[in-house]
């Protein structure tokens, strides 16, 4: 077994740890919100293409 940590395993770690320690929790929970705020821009972009592709098929 690989001794490397993916990614989302050291941000369940980190979930886990930030129970413990509050400034592990503001970090996990500052990082949380910019995911959460790339994937609600993501979405939006690609709403935005399907929209814009649907009005110009008509």
């Amino acid at each position: 077994m690989p001794a490397t940590i993916t990614a989302t395993a050291s941000h369940r770690f980190a979930r886990h740890l930030s129970r413990y320690r509050p400034v592990l929790r503001d970090r996990v929970a500052v990082q949380e919100a910019a995911w959460r705020e790339r994937l609600a821009t993501l979405s939006e972009k690609a709403s935005g293409a399907t929209n814009s592709a649907r009005t110009t098929r008509t």
